[in-house]
């Protein structure tokens, strides 16, 4: 019989979690109880015990810095070998995360229908130079008629710009999940505590 490893929520406030590193290979025999994998929480490493005697079948989820949903199917074990893995051996999220993804989705539909609406008012030369320059015209401030962007509305952005050094190759990085809590209570704080 073949079964799912879902992954854990190992404590009240978890949510998701990521993976470390599995500590069994596909095809390996597994016991009930003994560690299959490392998940790393938003404060702590646990070690995962195989809730099943069996095979360790198939593993859907590679160690990442992508979190991994509560409840998400991980992996499959089965009773033996011979067992057929089932065709959807893609990552199974339980409904409650689907309907999650779903009014995500729906909210970023909504916030792209309100930035088409917002029309840039600009001269015919302004957009043209702007759009030989790479200017983006809704950083350029307007100083004609209704806040109208000029001609020399945009030839003063891209001097400006001339002039403002380059950043020094800036990288943005995921928040591991420690430092993503310490920011969560670092915000809850300066909101909620009278300084």
């Amino acid at each position: 019989m073949i079964k799912e490893i879902i992954m854990p929520k190992l404590g009240e406030t978890m949510e998701e979690g990521y993976i470390n590193k599995w500590l069994k290979k596909e095809g390996d025999r597994v016991k009930k109880g003994e560690v299959l994998l490392e998940v790393m929480s938003d404060k702590t490493n646990f070690e995962v015990e195989s809730p099943y005697d069996g095979y360790l079948r198939k593993i859907l989820i590679q160690p990442s810095e992508q979190p991994v949903p509560v409840t998400t199917v991980i992996g499959y074990i089965s009773d033996s070998m011979d067992e057929e893995i089932p065709s959807t051996a893609s990552v199974q999220v339980r409904t409650e995360q689907k309907e999650e993804t779903k009014s995500i989705a729906t909210e970023k539909q909504e916030i792209q229908n309100i930035s088409e609406e917002k029309r840039i008012k600009a001269s015919p030369a302004a957009r043209r130079i702007a759009g030989e320059l790479g200017i983006d015209l809704e950083k350029v401030k307007g100083t004609g008629e209704g806040g109208r962007i000029e001609k020399k509305d945009v030839e003063a952005y891209a001097e400006m710009l001339k002039k403002t050094p380059e950043s020094a190759g800036e990288k943005i990085e995921q928040l591991s999940p420690v430092r993503k809590i310490i920011a969560e209570k670092l915000l809850w704080s300066k909101q909620n505590i009278p300084h």
